[in-house]
């Protein structure tokens, strides 16, 4: 079984992975692939995976995270706030594994090839002699809700995490994240500015789409998704992880209700935590102006004063998104 952990950058992903990976019932890949939405954004080329052509799969690999399992092999987990040991993963041999696993299989399917890279991973995370096809393993999505179909209807017996946090703290979390110098995806954070996130990136609009399809997600696959809130998760963890165990049909651990990488506890380079307790939250991060505006985006029925500056400048963002949105669509049709 796979399981899929998702939910908007800075929700609170990477705590709930860290939670699961000590039990024994699973298998936590502590990297983040993200492989399974480049299959969908990929979906119109996998006509030709009925002719085996390794090309293809390079193509969705390619606009994946898979190469940073390379990078992590032989550089470590580029973290700034958490330690972890290095796990030793042999990413040549992993790669000449599942090429060789998939040559031999009758048929490529998505569901075949997301199935045989997955299980190498783990199979070569964990140094296990046999191919974990029946194991339970979690890996992490990368903010990709539109996926989330694909995902369910193309890997049988699979289920689905996704981590829920407020739009207010979300954007707190996002301001707040640093740079590092030996990664350059972190310098998109460059721009991550209250005014970038609300009116160039849309985020608080972005994130109530989410919202919308997890909904929608969770009518048709009422047994197979779950909707974890990172408060309780950290405010209230054992009894968040019982309710997760339960959905994941895993027996109650004490691991469960300690982060943990490869079941060793996390060591935080600060002495902090990541429970009890937010790092960064709207209240000591935004100004009051920016938090009222922010809110208006997570109310079901917002306040419509139409002598508010906030609901003015909240109607502005929204139809300006909008009309992009629409002009995007009238190019893409026009394109075809």
């Amino acid at each position: 079984m796979i399981i899929l952990i998702d939910g908007f950058w800075g929700s609170g992903k990477t705590v709930l992975r860290s939670l699961l990976d000590g039990h024994s019932e699973l298998k936590v890949s502590p990297s983040q692939e993200s492989i399974i939405s480049s299959f969908y954004r990929n979906s119109k080329k996998s006509k030709y995976l009925k002719y085996k052509d390794l090309r293809v799969v390079r193509e969705y690999l390619v606009n994946s995270h898979y190469y940073s399992l390379e990078q992590e092999s032989y550089k470590g987990y580029i973290d700034s706030d958490i330690t972890k040991d290095k796990i030793n993963f042999n990413f040549s041999d992993f790669e000449n594994f599942w090429i060789k696993k998939l040559l031999k299989c009758d048929t490529w399917t998505n569901t075949e090839v997301i199935n045989v890279i997955h299980n190498s991973i783990i199979k070569f995370f964990y140094n296990l002699d046999s191919y974990p096809s029946e194991e339970k393993k979690v890996f992490m999505e990368d903010n990709n809700f539109n996926s989330h179909k694909f995902f369910l209807e193309q890997v049988q017996n699979s289920k689905l995490i996704v981590v829920k946090n407020a739009a207010s703290d979300i954007l707190a979390s996002l301001v707040n994240r640093k740079t590092l110098k030996d990664d350059y995806r972190t310098d998109l954070y460059n721009s991550y500015n209250f005014n970038n996130l609300v009116r160039k990136y849309y985020f608080p609009i972005k994130i109530s789409e989410n919202l919308k399809i997890t909904k929608q997600i969770k009518k048709d696959f009422p047994e197979r998704v779950y909707e974890c809130d990172f408060k309780e998760l950290i405010y209230n963890t054992k009894d968040e992880m019982l309710r997760i165990s339960k959905f994941l049909k895993i027996r109650e651990e004490e691991m469960l209700f300690i982060p943990s990488h490869f079941g060793k506890k996390i060591k935080f380079k600060d002495n902090d935590t990541i429970l009890d307790k937010e790092k960064f939250t709207a209240e000591n991060t935004f100004t009051k102006y920016q938090n009222s505006l922010i809110e208006q985006f997570e109310k079901k029925f917002p306040s419509y004063n139409y002598f508010s500056i906030t609901i003015f400048d909240f109607i502005l963002i929204k139809m300006i998104y909008y009309l992009k949105y629409f002009l995007k669509k009238i190019i893409n049709l026009n394109g075809k």
